[in-house]
């Protein structure tokens, strides 16, 4: 082989060396989304049916984990400090809400930038987001937060001084639960936790869910097997997306009672937690605020009385503090867990915190 055949032959070796370096990772950045994208499919399926998968022991029932980079997070001193390599005694913690996992608090743009990461960056506050699945009981959630937060403060490399809950839509409703069972547990956490962020949160119910209910028992009385049958489907829907009709945080909302009767609401509301800051956020699909469209629709899912707590019944009524409510107009639901200026609220009441 001549100088100049080798010549050429090592420059042909090199440039396939880079396509199959410029193909390996454009496979992985691939495989990264598809994972990623799974787990967002896999959590709105458990949000329909998790309750059933996980009664089934089925793999795909999703399990309550703190996640780091979508991955669960080991509870141990050494599991927490390979994600934490500087664990501080402050926590910040998310809850998602329905169908959804640790991702929809993603930033756009910025998928390793949360409103938890934020307050890391900014006050020194240690970043953790829950995973759990959306389609159990939301007291069954809560009773397994709680216990996990007894975990996690029992193997946490220091000693923890504060907790900080933020939750968005469904995910208020478990962080009550949690508190409520934490308190009947004399959890070791529960006086940790200083202030509890409900981003719209439907602490009084779901328009949609109720909506459901009539559907299906206006189906299921009509004398007609196809109506029935496509009312069974609808009835099919799981236990935690039936709390959300009213809003049941506790066992004893739901346990014998029948989920499909019509608009019976066997709620008894739990208290906010003692000793601990409450603050509310809403949005709305309008620009303004008092426009119908508002009134009727709320951030499109749900509607500022029930984030608010605001209940014509006296026993239903949540006192959340007026200034400690603030709404945001033409940001809709989901928009609502990343979003520059809900983090900029948040920010300015964690600073202010007393």
């Amino acid at each position: 082989m001549t100088g100049d055949e080798a010549s050429k032959l090592a420059a042909l070796k090199l440039k396939v060396s880079k396509t199959e370096e410029h193909w390996r990772k454009r496979l992985d950045f691939v495989r990264g989304k598809v994972r990623k994208g799974s787990g967002k499919g896999l959590s709105m399926v458990n949000g329909i049916v998790g309750d059933y998968l996980a009664e089934k022991g089925v793999p795909l029932a999703v399990q309550m984990a703190f996640y780091a980079d979508h991955h669960p997070v080991t509870l141990t001193p050494e599991g927490i400090k390979a994600v934490y390599p500087k664990p501080t005694k402050k926590l910040c913690i998310l809850l998602h809400g329905l169908g959804c996992n640790e991702s929809v608090w993603e930033l756009p743009g910025e998928p390793t930038k949360t409103y938890a990461s934020l307050l890391g960056d900014d006050l020194g506050y240690t970043p953790m987001v829950v995973r759990y699945n959306t389609g159990l009981h939301i007291s069954h959630n809560g009773h397994m937060l709680a216990d996990m937060l007894s975990e996690l403060v029992a193997v946490y490399p220091q000693k923890i001084e504060e907790i900080i809950l933020i939750n968005h839509s469904m995910g208020g409703l478990v962080a009550r639960s949690a508190c409520f069972y934490g308190q009947q547990k004399q959890a070791g956490w529960i006086d940790k936790v200083r202030q509890l962020y409900f981003i719209g949160s439907p602490h009084l119910g779901a328009d949609l869910e109720k909506l459901g209910n009539v559907v299906s028992n206006a189906l299921n009385a009509a004398p007609l097997p196809y109506t029935r049958l496509v009312a069974e489907i609808i009835n099919s829907r799981s236990a935690g997306i039936k709390d959300l009709r009213y809003g049941y945080v506790r066992d004893e909302d739901w346990e014998g009672q029948d989920p499909d009767v019509l608009l019976n609401n066997n709620k008894e509301t739990v208290p906010l937690l003692p000793g601990a800051e409450h603050f509310v956020i809403t949005g709305t699909i309008h620009k303004d605020s008092n426009h119908i469209l508002s009134q009727l629709f709320g951030d499109a899912l749900v509607r500022k009385h029930s984030a608010t707590g605001q209940s014509n019944q006296e026993e239903h009524q949540l006192p959340f503090l007026p200034e400690h409510h603030k709404e945001f107009t033409r940001i809709h639901h989901v928009k609502l867990a990343h979003s520059m200026e809900v983090y900029a609220q948040i920010l300015s009441w964690v600073n202010n915190q007393g």
